[in-house]
């Protein structure tokens, strides 16, 4: 057992990529403008498997009303009951919106993504348990089929995002978050890992950077 103020060992699960449950949502993920719910129903999915009721976690969805319909989306967010007091903070916010409507080659180069990225932003800022100087806190990306990491430490004042790339110390500006393809076996791999980095930071308390 660990002692009182050491991290607590988090046990690894395994990649979501290799669950069934994730083909069948991964099925209805398809080159279109209209094809949004299909793309803002996959995230919650992903993040239940790695932040589980076991782990004191669940996950909440929001409404952006950022957008007028019929383009609203929603917004998926891991709540986890921090200890010692289990209080109820949310650590990640996902933003998942569907195809732009030109999907031509190439489209993720040519994507707003510093748009999508500050209306990210601005939902984790506006929440006082994700804009605090007690976590670090994490947002996802999520355009159709491609995703981009980001980190929100607790030591920036202003709240910028950075890129989360499982080295904080070292992250790059966010406008350098590399653009994953959730089709891609490789880039399959490094979500898995990103996830995991954020699992074992999350659940152990070690999110203080």
């Amino acid at each position: 057992m660990a002692h009182h103020g050491q991290p607590q060992p988090v046990e690894p699960v395994d990649s979501f990529w290799d669950e069934l449950i994730c083909e069948a949502y991964l099925e209805w993920i398809y080159l279109g403008p209209d094809d949004f719910r299909s793309v803002h129903h996959f995230w919650p999915i992903l993040l239940r498997h790695y932040f589980t009721l076991e782990d004191n976690c669940g996950v909440d969805g929001e409404r952006c009303t950022t957008h007028p319909r019929p383009r609203q989306h929603l917004n998926s967010f891991v709540v986890h009951l921090a200890p010692p007091h289990l209080q109820r903070r949310r650590v990640i916010a996902v933003e998942a919106r569907w195809f732009p409507s030109d999907t031509s080659p190439g489209w993720e180069n040519n994507y707003d993504w510093t748009h999508v990225r500050e209306t990210l932003r601005a939902h984790m800022l506006s929440d006082w348990t994700m804009r605090t100087t007690v976590q670090t806190t994490y947002g996802i990306v999520a355009v159709g089929d491609r995703v981009r990491f980001y980190y929100m430490s607790k030591n920036d004042l202003v709240g910028e995002l950075r890129t989360w790339n499982g080295h904080p110390v070292d992250a790059p500006e966010a406008d350098q978050s590399p653009i994953l393809n959730i089709f891609s076996l490789v880039d399959q791999g490094v979500i898995h890992q990103l996830m995991l980095r954020m699992r074992q930071d999350v659940l152990s308390g070690c999110n203080t950077y």
